[in-house]
């Protein structure tokens, strides 16, 4: 039976989705213990997904580097 609703989600959708996840997970980098190399690639290529600004994310990759080096 078919409603002839659209249930997928748009390109603005998941912009959205991606921006927020994108944020939380940098509040979970600054607030947390989970520094890890997969948590930084994970953003990365969410923002590379999406088209996002970098932001925390720079600073996040400097520290890291800073502190493995």
């Amino acid at each position: 039976m078919a409603f002839g609703t659209d249930d997928r989600w748009s390109r603005a959708d998941w912009q959205r989705a991606a921006e927020r996840a994108f944020t939380a997970l940098g509040q979970q980098w600054q607030d947390g213990p989970d520094r890890d190399r997969l948590l930084l690639v994970g953003c990365l290529r969410l923002a590379g997904t999406h088209r996002l600004e970098l932001g925390w994310l720079t600073d996040a990759a400097w520290a890291y580097v800073s502190d493995s080096a």
